[in-house]
């Protein structure tokens, strides 16, 4: 009997056991996916040029948004490209826009491109000529071979450079050139070879040629001067009193000269006056007093002269000159101021005036160097450069919005003049040449022109 007793107690203990499993663990909840709600980048415009490159940063809304990738696109990839790192590369003149799109709900942010070609843009300094009585035509400071030493005026015309002056000068037993000789001739020289001469002559002292290539040139002589067309005298109306020709200007076919005339019976102690003919006729019917530095300048068909102080635009008062502060101050009137020479030069809509102006007596300490702009006093040179008194200027070209002057200044050391030939930009010395001998009159050495090409 306690054998079948404990078999049944053991049988009832393992159907116990296996029926005792645990119950299945829950599935792990799915993660919670946040939308992005906008992208936008860091600028909505950019100008670049081309070959250029700039990086443009994009931000998604919100920060913690659950996909963060986005695509790059541009309208025109040939004017600008972007990678996929926001990169944009400039590769053509245009417009265009960089669109950013988020990869989760196709937001999209947009820049424009601006892309300019850059232009590189070679400014070349121009070549400035001045013309050195007795020493030759100088280019950038260098002597140019070709042209004699009497020279005295200049012209250009279609590309080339005519130079009008003198062979002939009159030399010292030691070779200083002294000036122009008794028997020189009268030149012009085209690029540096001899183009006409005439032994009748003994100067050019202007030059000026068509467009129908007729050559006028003032030629001068002891007994005076005439107008010249291709080397035939040019007859003057009936009222000259004798020519001024270094006072004439060509412009395209029209020819305009300043005539001494006998004064009308108005101009009261004076016995000579001028008028202004154009192709051979008076251009008006006005008289200008004698006022040696009186010159007359033609651009663009409009004929601008200087007389008495004020500045005339085809016989209309254009404006009056400013007056110096050391000649009011000396009580003198701009009229009453005797002006050595001067010189008048249209660039555009503005009207340059140069002039030396003599405030004293004799022959040093009384002559100074002004610049005028539109009546406008610009600098008067002694003050500008530390140049002495009887500083003058003889000629003057606008170049770009640059004044270009030459003249001379002269020095006094004892007994001997040491005249200084001079090439100002904008009032600062630009050439310089000195000539110091005993024998040497400071007149023979002198800037007589320039002119920028």
């Amino acid at each position: 009997m306690n054998k079948y007793l404990l078999t049944f107690a053991l049988t009832l203990t393992f159907l116990s056991c296996s029926g005792s499993k645990d119950a299945p663990a829950p599935a792990p909840a799915p993660p919670k996916v946040i939308a992005v709600t906008s992208v936008s980048l860091d600028k909505t415009s950019i100008s670049l040029t081309v070959g250029d490159q700039a990086t443009l940063e994009f931000t998604i809304q919100p920060s913690n948004a659950t996909n963060q990738y986005v695509s790059w696109q541009s309208t025109s990839p040939t004017i600008a490209s972007v990678s996929s790192n926001g990169l944009v590369t400039a590769l053509d003149s245009g417009s265009t826009d960089i669109t950013v799109t988020s990869q989760d709900g196709s937001k999209t942010a947009t820049c424009e491109v601006t892309v300019e070609v850059t232009v590189e843009v070679t400014v070349e300094e121009p070549s400035v000529y001045v013309g050195v009585e007795n020493y030759g035509l100088v280019k950038n400071g260098i002597l140019q071979k070709g042209y004699g030493k009497g020279v005295l005026c200049y012209f250009l015309h279609k590309g080339d450079i005519y130079v009008g002056g003198y062979e002939g000068s009159f030399v010292s037993p030691n070779g200083v050139v002294l000036g122009q000789a008794e028997d020189s001739i009268a030149t012009v020289w085209k690029n540096g070879d001899i183009y006409w001469q005439d032994p009748r002559w003994r100067r050019v002292g202007s030059i000026g040629i068509t467009g129908n290539n007729d050559m006028y040139v003032s030629g001068g002589r002891a007994d005076g001067s005439l107008l010249l067309k291709n080397g035939v005298p040019v007859s003057f109306p009936y009222g000259s009193k004798f020519p001024y020709p270094d006072s004439f200007a060509v412009f395209g076919n029209d020819v305009f000269v300043k005539l001494w005339v006998y004064p009308p019976p108005w101009f009261i102690d004076c016995n000579v006056a001028y008028r202004f003919l154009k192709n051979g006729s008076w251009m008006d019917d006005t008289y200008y007093l004698n006022i040696w530095d009186t010159e007359v300048f033609v651009s663009n068909n409009d004929v601008y002269l200087m007389n008495m102080g004020s500045v005339y635009k085809n016989g209309v008062l254009l404006h009056n000159l400013e007056l110096p502060k050391e000649v009011a101050a000396a009580g003198f009137d701009l009229s009453t101021v005797q002006h050595v020479g001067g010189q008048l030069f249209a660039s555009g809509n503005d009207v340059y005036y140069a002039a030396t102006k003599k405030t004293g007596a004799g022959l040093v300490g009384e002559a100074y160097a002004y610049l005028w702009k539109n009546g406008v006093l610009q600098y008067n040179l002694i003050n500008k450069s530390n140049y002495p008194n009887n500083t003058s200027f003889t000629s003057m070209a606008v170049h770009g919005g640059d004044v270009y002057l030459s003249g001379q200044s002269r020095f006094m050391n004892g007994d001997d003049f040491n005249p200084t030939v001079l090439l100002w930009k904008n009032g600062i010395p630009l050439l310089e040449y000195g000539f110091s001998n005993v024998i040497i009159q400071p007149r023979f050495y002198q800037g007589k022109f320039v002119f920028v090409k």
